[in-house]
């Protein structure tokens, strides 16, 4: 007689362990199979053309216009006899230039460009600023516009650089 040994049979008693063992395999592969039908089927139905995504303005930026925004402010709200109204009048004109500058750039970087809101030209409350107070607030732009412009290249990097030299004058102005 022939005597092939027979599969032995699983714990239970119902199937071979070699038939038990295919059927996990299949399983597996089945669901391995689904897996990425699935997966693909999601990758064929996005559209081929997406679109980019928004730009944004880059941050550095952006504080630095706001920045300008605050000194414009500040410098509007300087009590009369502070300094010399040519000189305020001169660093004002500064920062009008420095804020177009900005302006220009963020548009540059998040062509189309936005509407940026105009300056308000208003210091928020009626505090009048002190000359020492001006000069600080000069002061500090410059030394966070010069750490801003350490982080960029380029373009940017020189704006914002050109600028915090131009405040530096300023807080030596109003000395």
């Amino acid at each position: 007689m022939d005597a092939t040994p027979a599969e032995p049979s699983s714990p239970d008693g119902d199937r071979p362990r070699g038939a038990q063992r295919r059927v996990f395999l299949v399983g597996g592969a089945a669901v391995l199979l689904a897996g990425a039908g699935g997966g693909l089927a999601g990758v064929l139905a996005t559209p081929r053309a997406r679109s980019a995504p928004e730009p944004v303005a880059p941050p550095t930026l952006l504080a630095a216009l706001d920045q300008e925004r605050t000194l414009l402010a500040t410098l509007d709200a300087a009590a009369a006899g502070t300094a010399p109204r040519d000189v305020l009048n001169q660093i004002r004109g500064n920062h009008l230039a420095h804020l177009d500058a900005l302006r220009g750039a963020v548009a540059e970087a998040i062509y189309p460009a936005t509407h940026l809101p105009a300056p308000s030209g208003s210091a928020s409350g009626n505090q009048s600023a002190t000359r020492a107070q001006l000069r600080a607030a000069e002061q500090a732009a410059a030394t966070a516009g010069a750490r801003r412009a350490e982080g960029l290249r380029g373009a940017d990097a020189a704006l914002l650089a050109s600028i915090a030299a131009c405040e530096t004058t300023h807080a030596e102005l109003l000395a």
